[in-house]
């Protein structure tokens, strides 16, 4: 699961963190989410914007991926 780096009420940028500590997403408002994905080594493999909102980044599809 996710979890917050902190807690706000205000709607500013945030981070969130997988279990292994590796930041998975960043937010920020009327920005499209920051997405990263690692392997399984833990090396960042990819990280894009989520253009799509579904919460994955889409090597086909609408997202901005850069390859690490």
């Amino acid at each position: 699961g996710e979890r917050p780096a902190f807690g706000s009420g205000v709607l500013t940028n945030a981070s969130f963190y997988n279990v292994k500590d590796q930041l998975v997403r960043t937010t920020a408002p009327g920005m499209a989410d920051t997405l990263f994905q690692y392997d399984e080594l833990g090396n960042r493999t990819h990280s894009g914007l989520d253009v799509d909102s579904d919460g994955m980044l889409d090597l086909s599809g609408p997202d901005r991926v850069t390859a690490s």
